[in-house]
């Protein structure tokens, strides 16, 4: 499963239920004449930030067999910075079917 493929997935979810969401672009690098496209997160860790009315979302999206690794990165990453701000790891398991875990938050994982 390709990124595009589950980045157009969150788009459509996302973006139905009324989420504005901001993607960051990923650069180009010319290397020996060629171009490397560079892909760059929100902190190191983030794939896109959404935000409806008062509410905002730092989200993580991978495919689900990547989520443990995702969630680890992410806590380690706090453990280093001292963080705990709430964001959640969507995990795309295929024909609009996602798997969400939430990170500091007092929220139950859900299936979405």
């Amino acid at each position: 499963m390709t990124e595009k493929t589950i980045k157009d997935a969150i788009k459509r979810h996302l973006g139905g239920e009324g989420w504005v969401l901001w993607f960051v672009h990923k650069k180009a690098s010319r290397i020996k004449g060629r171009v490397i496209w560079l892909n760059c997160d929100i902190f190191t860790i983030f794939d896109t930030i959404a935000m409806r009315g008062n509410e905002t979302k730092l989200i993580q999206y991978t495919s689900v067999g990547n989520m443990g690794a995702r969630v680890k990165k992410i806590e380690k990453y706090y453990q280093e910075h001292n963080l705990s701000v709430p964001c959640e790891v969507w995990g795309y398991e295929g024909r609009s079917k996602w798997t969400v875990t939430y990170l500091y938050e007092n929220k139950k994982n859900r299936y979405v």
